[in-house]
């Protein structure tokens, strides 16, 4: 199963110049992993290249985007970019690597009729190394030994967005509310 996640997606195909970028970060296995990690957050000054600061409309590029599309345009739209860019450094460097679609549990749980328009979710890495899967916060830059997916349900794995049929922010928030919509239900169904 691990195999699968070295194959590149439609969002994750390595490019000439993100194998250049991946074979110039130094280190091995964890090490390889934080020192991609200080590299990112410096590649997007410290979050500060945010697609907002850049004039560009978050709904247009938000999980629309490739890895190269994000490396070449130096700006992020969120939490996807920083992860579909990580997953695809990991999956060049050989680090089996699967793209993790969260939603906030406080999202999925809310009762407020504007709701629909303040979508809470979250993506992550999650690297296998030596035999164990663990979770990877591109966006904030941590390593997650234990309860990776806490205040989060889980809406996902794959090989990046397009994997998990979403292709862009409003195929997101249809697949999301949809998601929210199932899980009321289950949860009215336990009670």
């Amino acid at each position: 199963m691990k195999e699968k996640y070295l194959q590149e997606g439609k969002q994750t195909a390595i490019s000439v110049e993100i194998a250049e970028l991946a074979r110039s970060i130094e280190g091995e296995g964890l090490d390889y992993i934080f020192n991609s990690l200080v590299w990112l957050r410096g590649y997007f000054n410290n979050g500060e290249n945010h697609a907002t600061n850049m004039g560009v409309d978050l709904k247009e590029v938000l999980m629309n985007r490739t890895a190269d599309d994000i490396y070449k345009s130096n700006y992020h739209a969120g939490c996807t970019d920083y992860t579909l860019l990580f997953v695809t450094i990991m999956r060049s460097k050989k680090i089996p690597t699967k793209y993790v679609e969260v939603i906030a549990e406080e999202w999925l749980d809310t009762k407020n009729s504007d709701s629909e328009n303040k979508i809470k979710g979250h993506s992550f890495g999650e690297c296998y190394l030596n035999g164990k899967w663990f979770s990877v916060d591109a966006t904030n830059g941590s390593i997650n030994v234990y309860k990776a997916y806490r205040h989060f349900k889980i809406f996902g794995k794959g090989l990046d967005c397009n994997d998990l049929g979403i292709f862009g922010y409003d195929s997101m928030k249809k697949q999301f509310l949809e998601f929210r919509k199932n899980y009321i239900e289950s949860k009215k169904q336990q009670a």
